[in-house]
C-alpha cells in the first residue's frame, strides 16, 4: 500500500517523543496528562510517533548511511517516491548490511531501495493502540519487536513507531486503567456507606462497624460507646414546614455533630429518618456524657426554626450506653442505648439520659 508523505502539523494526543528513551518519556507525559484529567488515558498510535525522516526513493545508500549515524540517531527511516510511501529501511538491518565486506563500495552509490522493505505496515495516526497491537502481533514474527511501522496522517507520512513502544504503551494504559479501576471501585464501596442525603456513614456501615470495635474491645478490654440521638417532634416539623425544611434540618444536625466530635475515631452515623448514633471507643461514661450533652446543646445553638416545638428550634434527645470491658453484643449495647433514648424522650425531650442510671440526668430548657 502506498501513502502520501507529506508532513503535517496534527499534533498527538499525548506527546511526541523524538528522544531514544521515548518510552520512558511517553510513560511520564501519560501519567502527567491521567493526573491532570483525572481520567483514563486511552493511547493511539500518533502518541508513539518517533518523528523519523522520510527519504526520496533516489537517496543513495550512501547517503542513508549518514542519516542513520547522525546525532538524531534514528531507528527507521520511510522512504517516499512522488509523496507516497513506498517502503521503510531498518536501522539495524541496513547497518548489518553495510557492514559486510565490499557492500558500501558497491552499493554506496546507488538507490537506497534494494535495502528497503517494501511491505511496510501503515497505520492511521488515530487507530488505538490497542488495535494497533492485534494487527501487528497478528502476522507475527521473529523480528516483529525490533520492525517498524508507518504513521500516517489522512493517507499522507506522519512519522515511525516502533512494536516494542506498542507493546510497553499497552503494559503503560492496563496499569493506568487498573488504578482508576480501583479507584472507582473504592469510590462505589464509600458510597455504599454513605447515606445519601446528609453524606454520614450509613445503617449498614454502623452495624459493620460496631460489630468490629466491640469485637476488638473485648480483647484489649475496653467499654465502646454509643449515644442515639432523635431529632424532636420530627414529624410535626415536616407536617408544619414540608419534607424539604426537614431535610435541612437533618442535614445541618448531621454537619453540627460531625464538626464537634474530638477525635477522629469518633464517628457520626445517620440510622434513617430522623435518627443519628455517634460511636466511641474507647469510652468512659463520664465522659460519654458531657460529649452528648455538648452536641445536644450544638443543636440548639443552630436555632433551627421549628414552629410546633415547645422551644420553637429543632432539638435533640439522646440515650447513652456503653459496653462491658468484658465483653457486650451488639444488640444488648444496642437496645440499652435505645431505652436510654426512650427514656430521654419520655422525660420532656432536649435531654440526655444514660443506660446506666435509666433516668434523665439533664433537661436543659425544657
Amino acid at each position: 500500500m502506498k501513502h502520501r508523505s507529506d508532513n503535517t502539523n496534527i499534533k498527538p494526543s499525548i506527546g511526541n517523543s523524538t528522544l531514544p528513551n521515548a518510552r520512558l518519556t511517553l510513560h511520564q507525559e501519560i501519567v502527567s496528562v491521567q493526573e491532570e484529567s483525572n481520567v483514563p488515558v486511552v493511547l493511539k498510535a500518533i502518541d508513539l510517533n518517533r518523528a523519523s525522516k522520510a527519504v526520496d526513493i533516489e537517496m543513495t545508500n550512501a547517503e542513508v548511511f549518514d542519516l542513520f549515524t547522525s546525532p538524531e540517531h534514528p531507528t527507521h527511516i520511510a522512504v517516499t517516491h512522488e509523496d507516497l510511501v513506498v517502503g521503510m529501511i531498518h536501522r539495524d538491518y541496513f547497518m548489518e548490511l553495510m557492514a559486510q565486506p565490499f557492500t558500501r563500495e558497491l552499493y554506496g552509490k546507488k538507490s537506497c531501495r534494494k535495502f528497503m522493505d517494501d511491505h511496510p505496515v501503515c497505520i492511521d495516526a488515530q487507530t488505538p493502540i490497542s488495535q494497533l497491537a492485534d494487527r501487528l502481533l497478528r502476522s507475527w514474527n521473529r523480528t516483529r519487536l525490533s520492525a517498524g511501522f508507518v504513521i500516517t496522517v489522512d493517507g499522507r507520512f506522519y512519522g515511525t513507531g516502533l512494536t516494542g513502544d506498542v507493546l510497553a504503551a499497552m503494559l503503560i494504559q492496563e496499569r493506568l486503567l487498573s488504578e482508576e479501576l480501583s479507584r472507582a471501585n473504592q469510590q462505589l464501596k464509600e458510597l455504599s456507606t454513605r447515606d445519601g442525603l446528609t453524606g454520614l456513614y450509613n445503617r449498614r456501615h454502623f452495624n459493620q462497624v460496631m460489630e468490629y470495635e466491640l469485637r476488638r474491645a473485648q480483647r484489649e478490654h475496653y467499654g465502646v460507646g454509643l449515644i442515639l440521638y432523635d431529632l424532636d417532634f420530627f414529624k410535626k416539623l415536616n407536617d408544619a414546614l414540608g419534607h424539604q425544611a426537614g431535610d435541612a434540618a437533618l442535614i445541618a444536625v448531621s454537619k453540627c455533630m460531625a464538626s464537634h466530635l474530638r477525635r477522629s475515631s469518633d464517628l457520626v452515623f445517620r440510622l434513617g429518618g430522623e435518627e443519628f448514633a455517634v460511636l466511641v471507643a474507647p469510652a468512659q461514661p463520664d465522659n460519654m456524657y458531657k460529649l452528648a450533652d455538648h452536641l445536644r446543646s450544638c443543636v440548639m445553638e443552630l436555632a433551627i426554626s421549628h414552629p410546633d416545638h415547645p422551644l420553637g428550634v429543632v432539638s435533640v434527645s439522646a440515650g447513652i450506653a456503653v459496653s462491658d470491658p468484658d465483653g457486650e453484643s451488639f444488640s444488648c449495647l444496642y437496645e440499652r442505648a435505645d431505652q436510654a433514648l426512650y427514656s430521654a424522650k419520655k422525660s420532656g425531650r432536649n435531654c440526655v439520659v444514660s443506660a446506666s442510671v435509666g433516668i434523665a440526668e439533664s433537661q436543659i430548657e425544657s
